[in-house]
């Protein structure tokens, strides 16, 4: 159809560029060694990989890459590989994994004991055959043996695998094609379409064990697009958690973030990546006034509202309990300054499992207690967090004092 894309249409670029380049990552201490002075261990270790033109046999023309690791800009170590060129190179503490434009995927180890330190590199495996060239590699740190790596390739397919002492094992595998179709689409249907494809900007296995994707598309009117996902095993599909043209006008937007920190959400650091334009929250702005433009709610509350609920659904589909927590308060500071008493009482009914009949429905509606399912998927304890998320907000509202108080009644007796 038009603007679609099929499997066989999805040819993501791969870098043709001549030099790529990657650091290496040291230890931390080191053990003793004569080997090593002292600025030889302080000088900065590189691997790079850099693509030559076919080279003439005199009966055949071979491309062909250069392997290298450098010390202080000193080559140490050099590897060949022939006939094709390398399109991604990646290293952890220690393992450096190449992708090349013929599809394969090369893994070299090194030292076990002074690991990249020892400026020496060797095949650990045979190279391994993807079938599309490769776009992208990630690592994620060698921690015990549950280091994981995520390979792309030109075709939109993705494998995710554990890089165990006995070498790698898949663990799951999918397609990037149905977020950059989604993403397309979104386009076409909102006339921005600019005849590009979507790009990969980034896919990374986070810190919690998620799979993350971050994808652009230049758009006509507004420059581009910017979208992140997670991906969700169970359901064996993308979760679309972060749009830079979501929620512009919410009373708790901001393309201004803050700075990182240790206890900073999975949510919170796709957003940073995710930033909007001033021409798209124009157009956002006119869309949301004529949409609701008869309504009895403004269009700031009904989009802060949605913006709300959706990041406390993807809080839970992410198991990110400090900002579950978070985006609760900012759901109920939401609801009580707009005096939405009946949705304060349907809320604290809901994270208390039921009342009042009029508000039982929500013990039978799988889909209306999701934040039920979320307080104890991730172990909150709904009555502490109704008094310390929801009650201090209720309670800035004067007109809401008389149901306040029922509920901390309520809260006392159980």
């Amino acid at each position: 159809t038009k603007g679609g894309l099929s499997v066989s249409e999805v040819r993501i670029p791969y870098s043709t560029g001549k030099v790529i380049t990657t650091e290496l990552i040291t230890t931390k201490s080191l053990p003793t060694s004569d080997v090593f002075d002292t600025d030889e261990r302080s000088s900065k270790i590189v691997a790079d990989c850099v693509n030559s033109a076919p080279l003439s046999t005199g009966v055949s023309s071979w491309p062909f890459a250069t392997l290298s690791i450098s010390r202080g800009g000193v080559r140490e170590w050099k590897d060949i590989i022939t006939k094709t060129a390398c399109t991604s190179i990646v290293a952890n503490e220690r393992i450096l994994a190449v992708g090349t434009a013929n599809g394969c995927l090369y893994l070299y180890g090194t030292s076990p004991t002074l690991g990249w330190e020892s400026g020496k590199a060797y095949r650990a495996f045979p190279p391994f055959v993807l079938g599309s060239p490769v776009v992208a590699i990630n690592l994620s740190d060698a921690v015990s043996n549950e280091s994981e790596m995520v390979v792309v390739t030109s075709d939109g397919g993705f494998a995710v695998y554990k890089l165990l002492h006995s070498g790698p094992k898949l663990h799951y595998k999918g397609s990037i094609v149905p977020p950059m179709q989604q993403m397309l689409l979104s386009s076409i249907s909102a006339n921005q379409q600019s005849g590009n494809q979507p790009k990969l900007v980034r896919i990374q296995i986070t810190d919690s064990k998620r799979l993350m994707l971050v994808l652009m598309l230049p758009t006509s009117s507004t420059g581009r697009a910017l979208q992140g996902f997670v991906y969700n095993r169970d359901m064996e599909s993308w979760m679309l958690v972060a749009d830079s043209s979501n929620f512009l006008l919410s009373d708790f937007y901001s393309p201004i973030h803050k700075p990182s920190s240790s206890k900073e959400g999975i949510l919170s650091r796709v957003a940073k990546i995710v930033t909007s334009s001033t021409s798209t929250m124009a157009s956002a702005k006119q869309m949301y006034q004529r949409v609701v433009e008869n309504e009895k709610h403004s269009y700031q509350y009904i989009i802060t509202r949605s913006h709300c609920e959706d990041r406390l659904a993807c809080a839970i589909a992410l198991d990110s309990k400090s900002e579950f927590e978070s985006w609760l308060a900012q759901y109920a500071r939401c609801l009580s300054s707009s005096g939405e008493a009946k949705a304060l009482r349907f809320l604290v009914d809901t994270l208390l499992s039921g009342g009042e009949d009029d508000h039982a429905f929500a013990e039978t509606d799988n889909v209306t207690s999701f934040l039920l399912v979320g307080i104890q998927r991730l172990g909150l304890d709904s009555t502490r967090i109704i008094r310390k998320s929801i009650l201090p907000e209720m309670s800035k509202n004067r007109h809401l004092q008389r149901l306040t108080n029922e509920i901390s009644i309520e809260l006392d007796n159980l």
